[in-house]
Parts: structure tokens; sequence; C-alpha cells
């Protein structure tokens, strides 16, 4: 396939047990324009072979084994999207599956505004046997099958700055120029929240679009890479860089709050009791401390502007209604007509 318009992703590691499943969502799509990247992490279970019965299929366009595990998927992420030819990108991942016109609305919403870098649809929670999970659905709004779009910057204000909002890269089209123009590649270095900071990297000064429809099936089984890792320092250290540079890469936000912000990870990782929450922030980022900008000697007068200036403008900060509105709504998402 020369030029198709969507390059499909399918990230796998010893996820035999749902790549058949997986591979068929996708090649059963009613939206036909599309090439399968399939990537193997070095799996030690019969992915290999999973694989090999669909090699040959015309709309599979590249097989990649690694040799050794990465260790990342971020790194395989960014190893498919160097490969991919399509305008649109969708990381499909080898353990969830998709709704057949998953492409179809998405592309549709896509192709819409030239503006959107990233349609996000709703997920339908599956266990580990694909069957409805008990697990309370993410989302707080009811699948009306409208497509909102919204401004990227303040999406990331309002939501994700709070908390990934894109929680499977599966429910997620993204546009490929997008990341063609990311010069900080940060996410890469992230084993668990890479895909947190890389939406907000895609989102901001862009618009995105979510369709309020559950067209993708997301596999809540515990075995993720960061259920793996729900305790440990490493996480919690990534999750405090991503807040931090969202935070800093947003000119509305408040200045007080940036600062406040800043003090406060001082306080805590620096002269605080959670060595190994530094350790691991600092093994992330050496220079992180000198970005934050806050030393033993300056760290009084930020303790005495969060005692008395911030006080008056955090009335301000915490008065402040959520701003979030669609730049735009289309009203069922099935127009392709």
């Amino acid at each position: 396939m020369k030029n198709p318009l969507v390059s499909v992703i399918v990230p796998n590691y010893n996820y035999a047990r749902y790549l058949a499943e997986r591979l068929d969502s996708v090649l059963g799509q009613t939206f036909r324009d599309f090439e399968v990247i399939i990537l193997d992490d070095c799996s030690t279970d019969d992915s290999r072979d999973v694989i090999g019965r669909y090699a040959g299929h015309p709309q599979v366009s590249r097989v990649v084994f690694n040799e050794t595990n990465s260790g990342n998927p971020f790194v395989q992420w960014e190893k498919g999207l160097g490969l991919a030819k399509g305008k649109y990108v969708w990381i499909a991942e080898a353990d969830d599956c998709a709704e057949p016109t998953f492409l179809e609305r998405t592309v549709a919403v896509m192709e819409s505004d030239d503006s959107i870098a990233v349609v996000k649809t709703m997920s339908r929670l599956i266990d580990s046997e694909g069957q409805p999970s008990p697990h309370k659905p993410f989302e707080d709004f009811e699948p009306d099958g409208d497509a909102y779009i919204y401004d990227g910057s303040e999406y990331l204000q309002e939501k994700m700055i709070w908390w990934n909002h894109c929680y499977n890269a599966s429910m997620v089209l993204m546009r490929r120029d997008a990341w063609c123009q990311i010069q900080d590649k940060s996410y890469v270095r992230l084993r668990y929240v890479g895909d947190w900071l890389f939406w907000g990297m895609l989102m901001n000064g862009r618009r995105v679009a979510e369709i309020h429809k559950p067209l993708s099936r997301f596999r809540l089984h515990g075995n993720s890479v960061t259920d793996g890792a729900r305790q440990t320092p490493r996480l919690r250290a990534e999750g405090e860089i991503v807040a931090y540079m969202f935070r800093n890469m947003l000119p509305g936000l408040p200045f007080g709050l940036k600062v406040y912000n800043r003090y406060n990870l001082y306080r805590i990782f620096h002269r605080g009791g959670l060595a190994g929450f530094r350790r691991e922030l600092e093994s992330i980022d050496p220079k992180f401390w000198d970005n934050i900008g806050i030393t033993s000697a300056s760290y009084p007068l930020f303790w005495l502007y969060k005692h008395t200036i911030w006080l008056v403008e955090k009335r301000f900060v915490s008065s402040r209604q959520a701003a979030l509105r669609p730049v735009n709504i289309i009203h069922g998402v099935d127009f392709t007509k």
C-alpha cells in the first residue's frame, strides 16, 4: 500500500492470547484505507506463531521482531510512527480490540477539521476473558453519539493536567504530522506514563475531538506495565514530571499556581524524607532541580511567597470555574455519506 490514509501500529509483548482477536478487529474495520504495522518486542510466548498467520495479509505492510526487549512501550511507539506512511495513526494495543466502525467514525471526524490532532472515543471495559468488566467507567458523561471538538490547550489545562483522559491508546486516532512537529521526546524516557505526556504534547496548540460513543474495548486484566508498577516510586516520580511539564507548557495557567507547584515539588521530594522519589526524579531528568529553579538559598523566599501572596491568589484560582467549552459539536458520528 503506497499511500494509505491510516497506519495501524500493533505493538505486542507476550499477548499471544489476545493477539488474534486484536488483529481480526483491525482487519475487520469497515473503513479499508489502512496499513498494519506489527511490532513484537521479543516476546517469549507464542506471539511469533500468531503473527506469522497474519504476515501475508495484503494490508499488513511491516512485521518487525526485536532481537532484544526494548524495556519501554513508548520506544516501540516511536519505531512504529517512524515506519508509518499514513496521514493518521492508530496505536492499537495488542490486548485490546475495537468495534468495526472505529476507523470509519474517527477518520470522518478527523477529516472534518484539519486542526484536530487527536480524536478519542469512549472505551467499553472488558475483563481478561472479554466479558464486561465491573470496573466503574472512566468517563463521566453519557454516550450520546456526538463528537465534541475542543481547543487543545484548554483541554490540556482543564482535563489532562489532572489525569490521563487518553487512558487507553487504542481509543485514540492521531494526526501523524502533529507527532512530526514534536521536538521534545521526553516521553520516551518515561516507562509508565509516557503516553500521558505524549498525548498532552499532541494536544497543545491544536484541537481535540471526543466521540461520545464506545468504539474501543479496553481490557482490564492487571498485567499491564502500569499495573505492575502501581506502588513504585518510579511511577509517582514520572507523574510529577509530567504534571510539572504540563503546568509550564500552558501559558494561561496563573503564575502563582506554577510557583506554588514548584515549591511543593522541592519541599516534598528534595527537602522531605522521600529519598526514593528524589532519586527516581534525578535518574529520569538529571537537570530537574535546575529547571525547578529552587535552591536551599532561595527556598525561604518561596516559603514566604506561599504563606503570603499565594493565600490571596489561591482564592482566585480556586474560584475559577472550568472554562472548557466545545468549539464545535458534530451531531451523530456516522455522517460519512
